[in-house]
């Protein structure tokens, strides 16, 4: 299909520079992406006497034992979909 719409000129063929800023332009959003992941996506998990530490990579949080009211397990998707303490 591709062979097809640069043959016919629907897309036009590019150029070489065309090619290398494309090149570069996807592993600059490769790397923002696997950027994004390491701060936002929590590694460790750190349970103390009165809080829980949750270490997502450059920063840290803590989430007080007293303010956690329910605990469910959660599978699939639902993992996710968390947001402001609601699933």
């Amino acid at each position: 299909m591709l062979l097809f719409l640069t043959r016919y000129n629907i897309i036009p063929s590019e150029s070489g520079y065309e090619a290398e800023l494309g090149v570069k332009i996807l592993l600059i959003s490769l790397a923002l992406t696997l950027a994004a992941y390491w701060v936002v996506f929590p590694r460790k998990h750190e349970i103390h006497d009165n809080r829980v530490k949750v270490v997502p990579g450059a920063y840290s949080y803590s989430i007080s034992l007293k303010s956690i009211e329910e605990v469910k397990k959660v599978s699939g998707s639902k993992v996710f979909a968390y947001y402001n303490g609601i699933l």
